[in-house]
């Protein structure tokens, strides 16, 4: 049996602060779950593939103390796959990033515009008998490519 669900995404994506707020994603596991489903992916996947909006927070570089954004601290290893952040006082260890937004290492952004109520862009689950779930993330803007995962993806 096939069953399939559509969940509504903000243009840009969630706001890291909504998505904790709402529960879909734990600052302390790094993991994002899929409404209605078991499926987990990790922070960055969810920011590269826009679950997440990459705008709603931004992260300390340790080495320079700048503000930097999600997509830059992934790239320059400051967040690991799960949002955790280094930490200055023990080089073996990485904070959660609850602990990284406590200790004011991450900023979290508060959304300015209203979203409207309509969205452009969805999260469509497949769940096919005896298979993981197919999960993909698409929009209405010219020339989006869907994007489709399986698994989990951590």
């Amino acid at each position: 049996m096939v069953k399939t669900r559509t969940l509504e995404l903000p243009p840009d994506g969630w706001y890291l602060k909504e998505a904790i707020d709402e529960k879909l994603y734990d600052p302390v596991m790094g993991l994002f779950t899929i409404p209605g489903t078991e499926r987990l992916v990790s922070f960055e996947e969810c920011v590269k593939i826009g679950i997440i909006d990459d705008q709603s927070a931004e992260v300390v570089d340790p080495k320079s103390g700048r503000l930097a954004s999600l997509i830059r601290a992934f790239d320059k290893s400051v967040l690991d796959c799960v949002g955790k952040y280094p930490d200055e006082s023990n080089p073996d260890r990485r904070l959660t990033m609850k602990e990284a937004i406590t200790k004011k290492m991450m900023v979290l952004k508060d959304r300015t515009e209203v979203i409207e109520s309509v969205y452009d862009r969805v999260i469509q689950i497949t769940s096919v008998d005896g298979q993981p779930d197919k999960v993909q993330v698409s929009g209405a803007g010219e020339g989006d490519v869907p994007r489709v995962f399986t698994g989990q993806n951590l």
